[in-house]
């Protein structure tokens, strides 16, 4: 699709999006836009996972408010004395370790129910089950959720201070200017990548975004692709990770 015809196709999807959806509830098709949408935030530091959750998932939650969704965060905490272990291809031992994580979700509507998907482009390439991002964290023991603006319930049982930016008092300057000067430091310490492999990312994030590209121009009566709702999930990063370990990083 060449760069006129997409930019084209991103307004009228936009459009589209801001007269079907709704604060509270959102169609799985939604979902997975909202998803390419916060994945295409180049200010946030999706690839360096070592820390800034908690600013990704500010940033991402201010972004779909402005878009007329009301998120929630989702927190992971790990069983006492254990930190969560996440295996990545984004970090050089092949996998991270944190004492908590927090991702936004939204509500979508699936088969007449309604369920939380997470929006966590640092892990996943498309909206997950909450059961299906805890899944991933090993050692995770306790699994909140939060509204925007209240701070999550500790694996203690007591209530964290400050806003729920991070599971602490809010950061003086307050959480947004916090944030984007954390995304700012953090952007130029994710992993260079040699040009093969990121190529090679980029084209399957690309062909991602095309499939759901050519649902919208369906959608609208123009001629496209067929949207396959089978073929929109790609494997899972962990099956992955062994064989991308040796490529992503360049030698020193």
């Amino acid at each position: 699709m060449n760069r006129s015809l997409k930019n084209i196709v991103t307004t009228l999807a936009l459009a589209l999006f801001a007269s079907s959806a709704t604060a509270a509830e959102l169609s799985l098709g939604q979902a997975r836009y909202v998803f390419q949408t916060m994945a295409g935030q180049r200010d946030i530091a999706y690839r360096f996972v070592t820390d800034g959750c908690f600013a990704r998932a500010h940033l991402m939650s201010l972004r779909m408010q402005r878009m007329g969704i009301q998120p929630v965060k989702v927190w992971s905490f790990p069983h006492q004395g254990r930190r969560i272990r996440v295996s990545t291809a984004l970090a050089r031992r092949g996998f991270v370790e944190w004492t908590y994580h927090v991702a936004p979700a939204v509500f979508v509507r699936v088969n007449g129910r309604t369920e939380l998907r997470v929006i966590d482009p640092s892990l996943f390439r498309q909206p997950v089950t909450v059961a299906e991002w805890a899944a991933k964290q090993k050692n995770t023991g306790v699994v909140r959720r939060t509204r925007l603006g209240e701070a999550p319930v500790l694996p203690t049982g007591r209530r964290a201070p400050g806003s729920g930016y991070w599971p602490g008092g809010d950061p003086r300057e307050g959480g947004t200017a916090h944030a984007l000067n954390t995304m700012r430091r953090y952007k130029t310490l994710e992993p260079r990548l040699r040009y093969g492999s990121y190529a090679s990312l980029e084209t399957a994030l690309a062909a991602d975004l095309e499939y759901f590209e050519n649902d919208f121009v369906a959608q609208l009566g123009g001629a496209a692709l067929p949207f396959d709702e089978d073929n929109w999930s790609t494997p899972a990063v962990d099956r992955e990770t062994q064989g991308l370990l040796n490529l992503l990083f360049t030698p020193e």
